[in-house]
């Protein structure tokens, strides 16, 4: 189902309405890329992600977060272990 597309003087009086009031010359090039958006969303919703989990279900971890840990502590580090230990 496609709705008719956004004109420019539609576009300012959202703009207006949302507190973000653009200049006459701006109208057209927000209404163009407000159906960009549009159509590039229309296509996202098409998509068929049959039983993907949602976002939620997965649990980032550094392992899959593509962070290693050190192999060695910084010099830093080291000192302040030691001069706990002593």
């Amino acid at each position: 189902m496609s709705s008719p597309a956004l004109t420019p003087p539609e576009a300012a009086r959202w703009a207006t309405l949302a507190g973000l009031p653009l200049p006459d010359d701006r109208h057209a090039e927000v209404a163009a890329t407000a159906e960009h958006i549009r159509s590039v969303v229309a296509v996202l919703r098409e998509l068929d992600f049959g039983d993907t989990p949602p976002g939620s279900a997965y649990r980032a971890t550094q392992e899959h977060a593509g962070h290693q840990e050190p192999e060695q502590e910084p010099e830093q580090e080291k000192k302040e272990k030691n001069d706990a230990a002593a």
